[in-house]
């Protein structure tokens, strides 16, 4: 070897031996640690990993023929890993016969693989280690696509079941017996039905719906504020007192959803609603809706003149202490204006 050729292979073998020794994690490398050449380095690894003589070959032996894979790691990975090791006893000097690998895989596979076992088993056809590792890998993919398909269902049913669950709390709750209806879920303080009748009796005149005293539904007030343009706003707010006054009047309520009054007199056609609906008013209290029916009101116009104004789609609430005309159904043409003065 001529000098310059040796040179270039120190510089190459220096060059091997630095990225063995980074490439090794920190156990095998304190074996190697005081290894001078990239050959050394290699041998040391050899005797120590990989073995010779019998203890090696039974090792590895037993390590194909005992071993179970298992269900939770990729197959491909544990089958490639058994290959390896009978790549290694061909190393060491003892080579193992293509389909005797094939056997130990397929004795290798866990529980869940039992029936591919038994056919792989019971097949004419000589064994091969490719075959076995495309037909393993086949049954993972198709028992993956089962599992997601039954969990699914696992959480419909699940899901149903809690629905069920939830519906049958909401039934035990339903304790209360009505003393006025005889029907259960709810007491006579707040039956719909007896609020109805009363209603339908005496249409004006709640105060023979409850005591006085009892009475803890929500009341209207309206505040003017004084100004001449624009006009003066009306403000309609929530109080536990009644005012006379806010009865006779119209506040337009932009938080009211539907037309609502508690004048029964005022109504020009009426229809019952059976069963009574409900409203919910500001403090989380539902107060009942008896009917619904037109309204007509008399509008002054500029200069004096009067408008016959039908109101439609009203509901008769007869807790409520005042009367509303909803922005929403305002904007929804909810009114029927005859235009032109009535006196002209």
């Amino acid at each position: 070897m001529q000098p310059d050729e040796f040179e270039e292979w120190l510089a190459k073998d220096k060059e091997a031996h630095a990225q063995l020794m980074l490439t090794l994690k920190d156990e095998p490398l304190s074996g190697v640690l005081y290894s001078t050449t990239s050959a050394e380095v290699w041998k040391m690894l050899s005797e120590r990993y990989e073995g010779q003589g019998k203890q090696s070959i039974a090792y590895l032996i037993s390590e194909l023929f005992r071993s179970t894979l298992l269900d939770d790691t990729a197959m491909e990975s544990q089958l490639n890993l058994m290959r390896q090791k009978a790549n290694v006893l061909k190393t060491i000097g003892q080579p193992l016969d293509d389909s005797l690998i094939a056997i130990a895989m397929v004795i290798s596979l866990p529980t869940s693989y039992s029936t591919l076992h038994t056919i792989l088993m019971a097949a004419d056809d000589k064994l091969t280690t490719d075959m076995v590792i495309n037909q393993v890998l086949i049954e993972e993919r198709s028992q993956k696509s089962l599992g997601q398909t039954a969990l699914s269902a696992k959480v419909m049913s699940q899901t149903k079941g809690k629905g069920k669950a939830k519906s049958g709390k909401k039934g035990q709750k339903k304790k209360a017996t009505c003393t006025y209806c005889s029907k259960d879920g709810h007491t006579e303080d707040v039956c719909y039905k007896k609020k109805c009748d009363v209603a339908a009796k005496d249409g004006t005149d709640k105060s023979k719906e409850k005591p006085k005293e009892e009475k803890t539904e929500l009341a209207a007030r309206v505040t003017q504020v004084d100004g001449n343009s624009p006009p003066p706003l009306h403000l309609f707010i929530a109080q536990n007192q009644t005012d006379k006054a806010t009865a006779r009047d119209w506040i337009i309520d932009s938080g009211a959803s539907a037309h609502m009054s508690c004048q029964r007199k005022w109504f020009t056609t009426y229809h019952q609603l059976v069963p009574p609906q409900s409203v919910t008013v500001g403090n989380g209290m539902s107060i009942p809706v008896v009917g619904i029916g037109r309204i007509h009101v008399n509008l002054k116009l500029d200069g004096g003149c009067m408008s016959t104004t039908v109101i439609r789609d009203v509901y008769y609430v007869p807790d409520l202490d005042g009367n509303l005309l909803s922005v929403s159904y305002l904007a929804e043409f909810n009114l029927e204006v005859t235009f032109g003065c009535d006196s002209c």
